[in-house]
């Protein structure tokens, strides 16, 4: 996924070799820093990155996921603003640079040409909707294998969050559960943290954040 997101970069999106290699050295130290997905057993890590607005934050989590699939993550969770346009437009960015297919017209589309084997993770959510239990289950019934990553573009919003925990949690005969997965929270400052007291309970978004993180 790395490599054919490295060629999209350079002859479609056009990127300098620069900004590229720079891009590659930045994601290959922020993947140094998480778990080898291999490994056996409970783990978790977590971390921050911190950019500028309209630094390539997108390009460089995309670039991140590309590579942790290529190491064995095998769930990927983005949590994408807390507007439906914000998550929206993440999805379209994702569909292009890394899915390699259009989620709404299910065609090959942007970083898909760069790679023979005409292969793309399965997504759960699409340009147009976010996650959904009755057309999750649709696509749920059609995975015979877990070959590819499986992919999650949630609002960050209470409810998203709450279907898709109770989703995952109802459906455990697939087994996601049992795989490694990343969450990237884009904007992490925006309402993922928990400003309630320790006494209390956490506000509702960083709850819902701490529930999808405690069934993987």
């Amino acid at each position: 996924y790395w490599e054919r997101y490295k060629k999209y970069l350079l002859f479609k999106r056009g990127f300098s070799n620069h900004v590229v290699n720079a891009l590659d050295s930045i994601t290959d130290d922020i993947l140094d820093h998480m778990e080898n997905p291999l490994k056996e057993g409970s783990w978790a890590r977590k971390g921050l990155v911190v950019g500028d607005v309209q630094s390539g934050k997108t390009a460089n989590y995309t670039g991140l996921i590309c590579k942790a699939t290529d190491a064995g993550y095998k769930v990927i969770i983005v949590l994408a603003g807390m507007l439906n346009s914000l998550r929206n437009q993440t999805q379209r960015r994702l569909d292009n640079d890394y899915l390699g297919w259009c989620t709404v017209k299910r065609v090959h589309v942007g970083s898909s040409v760069y790679c023979d084997e005409k292969k793309h993770p399965v997504c759960f959510t699409n340009s147009k909707q976010d996650f959904n239990k009755d057309t999750a289950q649709q696509i749920a019934l059609q995975l015979g294998s877990l070959n590819e990553a499986i992919v999650f573009v949630v609002k960050k919003n209470k409810s998203s969050l709450t279907e898709l925990y109770d989703w995952l949690v109802a459906n455990n005969g697939y087994q996601l559960q049992k795989y490694p997965m990343l969450m990237i929270d884009d904007e992490a400052d925006h309402a993922s943290i928990n400003t309630n007291k320790d006494d209390k309970d956490p506000t509702a978004i960083n709850k819902a954040i701490r529930n999808l993180l405690s069934i993987f």
